[in-house]
């Protein structure tokens, strides 16, 4: 039993206003009744006495306990956004900076010959890649002299050079002649070498690759007559189109083109595909009176110097010229024309929409005359023919649909040939794969003709003595009277 006992401590609420000397006694209640917690000792505490000492002017709203500030719940602050992130769909005028190194690496190497040389003498093509803006460029070269190579090098590096992207350090292949190290030497470049037979430490290889197969996919939509040895003029639209496709390692944003040329205007330069058969007109000044106003030619490129011109070349003049007026022809793609049937469908809705007409139209004939009923008969006509096929409902549908199978036709044993594909016949007549099919069908047909004579030799052996002949034997007399004179003296 804990009652009746007394503590000697000081009571909570009144520590504060009695003096140590005089301690106030407080009994601890006994055991079924609860101990009071320190909110209620402060919710219960004299107010007279607390003022005293505390009084402090009254604030609006009033001041909270702190048996309230426990039981109210911690706000939870919504996250904010930070100021220097763009918000998708508001514009903004932020700006950053960033320094972006300029390697200035490059890499070129030589493509294999052409096959088939082109009008200006151009056999093989050499290539540059510059690793800053992903770009390649192309210069068609006559022969891999160190001459050619040097001078397609240094049209390109002049190139970069304007737009301020001047090359530093160049890996080419082993074979560099001594007058190309030289000039690079004296345009402050250095360079390195391939060792002999690792070709992929040459930036330039992975380059040559997606040149080709971008180069060779422009000749195989050229037009089937298109001469191909125009190939070397189709090289700067296959480059534009190229570096318009690759994104610029030192802006992703931007394409390889723009980083080297800026931007690409596709009103102002429009494009169509290689090789494509066009009909250019030709200016007054340039023909007869009474002649055509037009030109047959093919589409080799835009003009960049020019608003909205193309670069045609003409057969019957042998040359280029530059146009702003054009008609295409692909010869792929038909162009979309109206069947007989489509034609007699409008007609015919044609000429119901006119006799339903309630207006007096003086196209058409007058009520009851026999040019009206006739036009009459044939829209019901049409109208019954032009109908969609629909099927009766209180028709009854087999269960199982009977299916009439004809007896197939007997297909012969060699199926026709198919038909060869529209393509320019004299590019892929003149590949390596066609062309070393060419040299086993020429050594089959040389195998299957008929053998030459061969060239008697002389034998070293002794003809054989003449036998006798026996007067038994019989002889014919032809042989027998030519014996019988070679034996006379």
């Amino acid at each position: 039993m804990r009652s009746n006992l007394r503590s000697t401590k000081p009571p909570l609420a009144a520590s504060n206003v009695t003096s140590p000397s005089s301690p106030q006694v407080h009994v601890i209640p006994d055991d079924d009744t609860q101990l009071p917690t320190y909110a209620d000792i402060l919710r219960n505490r004299s107010k007279s006495t607390t003022s005293k000492l505390h009084i402090i002017p009254t604030k609006t709203p009033p001041r909270q306990t702190y048996a309230d500030v426990i039981q109210q719940p911690t706000p939870v602050k919504a996250p904010t956004q930070a100021a220097y992130q763009e918000r998708p769909g508001n514009c903004t005028h932020h700006v950053y900076a960033k320094c972006e190194t300029i390697t200035g690496q490059v890499g070129s190497d030589q493509t294999g010959r052409f096959i088939v040389p082109s009008t200006s003498g151009n056999n093989y093509i050499f290539v540059l890649y510059d690793y800053d803006s992903n770009s390649i460029h192309a210069e068609p070269i006559p022969n891999r002299k160190k001459e050619s190579i040097k001078d397609a090098y240094e049209h390109i590096l002049r190139l970069l050079q304007r737009c301020g992207l001047r090359p530093k350090l160049h890996r080419l292949d082993n074979e560099a002649s001594q007058l190309l190290k030289e000039f690079m030497t004296d345009e402050d470049v250095d360079y390195q070498l391939t060792p002999a037979g690792l070709h992929h430490r040459n930036w330039a290889e992975c380059a040559i690759q997606t040149f080709k197969n971008h180069f060779i996919a422009g000749l195989s939509s050229t037009h089937p007559d298109f001469p191909l040895n125009l190939w070397d003029q189709l090289l700067p639209q296959t480059i534009l189109t190229l570096n318009l496709m690759r994104p610029s390692c030192i802006n992703p944003k931007l394409s390889a083109y723009s980083q080297v040329y800026g931007p690409f205007d596709f009103e102002k330069t429009p494009l169509a595909p290689p090789g494509i058969k066009v009909l250019a007109h030709e200016q007054a000044e340039g023909r007869e009176s009474f002649a055509v106003h037009y030109v047959r030619g093919f589409y080799l490129g835009p003009c960049l110097n020019h608003y909205r011109c193309y670069t045609i070349y003409c057969p019957s003049t042998n040359s280029t010229r530059i146009a702003n007026t054009v008609d295409w022809f692909p010869h792929n793609i038909k162009m979309p024309t109206a069947t007989s049937t489509d034609i007699l469908l409008a007609i015919a809705k044609d000429l119901t929409a006119a006799l339903q007409q309630t207006q007096r139209n003086p196209l058409v004939p007058p009520p009851n005359t026999e040019t009206r009923k006739a036009l009459q008969k044939l829209t019901e006509i049409f109208s019954n023919t032009t109908k969609p096929p629909t099927q009766a409902a209180d028709a009854t549908l087999p269960r199982v649909p009977n299916n009439i199978t004809e007896a197939p036709a007997t297909l012969p044993r060699v199926l026709p040939a198919a038909p060869e594909a529209t393509t320019t016949a004299a590019y892929f007549d003149l590949t390596a794969t066609n062309r070393c099919l060419r040299r086993q069908k020429n050594r089959a047909a040389k195998k299957t003709k008929t053998p030459k004579p061969t060239k008697t030799t002389k034998s070293t052996n002794k003809p054989a003595k003449p036998t006798p002949i026996q007067p038994s034997q019989s002889l014919p007399p032809f042989t027998a009277c030519s014996y019988t004179f070679n034996q006379l003296p």
